[in-house]
């Protein structure tokens, strides 16, 4: 059996992925080599679907033309020979990137995607944690302001360009071409908030998810990674540094901004506008998977 966590982005995958990487000789599950122990990666990158290339080729640049195409064509084969040489167990696999590069157009590549994982492990778990998308837009577009893409755009801006810029905020219409090729009974799906949690922890609630059993040392050795974003007004000053395109003297400017501008938070309109956005389909997904849970999707009451 293969459990497979597939995201999505900002809910927590690299206090999962640390953890699987720190203790992979100590689980009961194993890791294979050719997805990368932690973060699995190489699977989003071997899917061979247009995001898959943009994103591993043109934006992240951690691969050229010719070796995103090697890596493709005989990925599928170096994983099946690795669990033949491991024998019968159970594996596990994370990577945000596997929900972030198949996109509804690629129904045909999830089913394509799930056969050849069935053909290999037989069965198959899938696992996501979904962030609140409120929260999850805003840290999207703080990490594009403070980090490489040196993002310009307001937020006003950014949340016009939601779809154009495919921000993956729609939840229910991704995972229903998920559920379809995999069947909604090996989908397991839990809203990121700690309150949600098996005993308000991440590490604990993911070892029962995936039959894994809790050690308390996998907390003490374990940090969590959650980014904590910057503040509204904090982000739009440094959305100005990008602007005026300041390199020397960055971080001093930025200890400036800490120090003398008030942390103010977004304007509750657009946490509106994203709510009105995805309404519809988090009523779905609250009412079919979600009902027991303290901590719902956000949606319009």
């Amino acid at each position: 059996m293969l459990y497979l966590h597939i995201g999505t982005g900002k809910a927590g995958s690299t206090t999962i992925q640390d953890f699987l990487a720190d203790f992979q000789h100590e689980l009961s599950h194993q890791q294979l080599k050719s997805f990368e122990i932690g973060n699995a990666w190489k699977i989003s990158a071997a899917a061979e679907t247009e995001r898959s290339y943009w994103y591993w080729v043109e934006q992240r640049k951690i691969l050229d033309d010719a070796s995103y195409k090697e890596l493709s064509s005989n990925f599928w084969q170096l994983v099946q020979k690795e669990v033949e040489d491991l024998g019968k167990c159970d594996f596990i696999a994370s990577s945000e990137y596997i929900y972030m590069v198949y996109e509804k157009n690629d129904v045909a590549a999830i089913h394509a995607f799930k056969e050849k994982l069935e053909g290999i492990f037989g069965e198959i778990k899938v696992l996501v944690y979904l962030r609140n998308q409120i929260d999850f837009v805003k840290s999207v577009y703080a990490q594009r302001v403070k980090g490489p893409a040196r993002e310009t755009m307001s937020f006003c801006e950014y949340i016009k360009n939601l779809d154009k810029l495919k921000v993956p905020i729609d939840y229910a219409e991704q995972l229903k071409y998920w559920g379809e090729a995999f069947g909604w009974e090996n989908i397991e799906l839990a809203v990121f908030d700690r309150r949600n949690f098996l005993n308000s922890s991440l590490l604990e609630d993911f070892c029962h998810r995936t039959n894994i059993k809790f050690e308390e040392k996998f907390s003490e050795r374990s940090q969590d990674k959650s980014n904590v974003s910057p503040s509204y007004s904090h982000i739009n000053a440094q959305r100005f540094l990008n602007i005026i395109r300041l390199k020397y003297g960055r971080n001093y400017a930025l200890k400036l901004i800490r120090h003398l501008i008030p942390p103010n938070g977004y304007p509750g309109e657009y946490d509106d506008k994203i709510r009105e956005r995805v309404s519809t389909g988090n009523k779905w997904l609250n009412q079919t998977f979600f009902k027991n849970y303290e901590v719902k999707l956000p949606e319009i009451e």
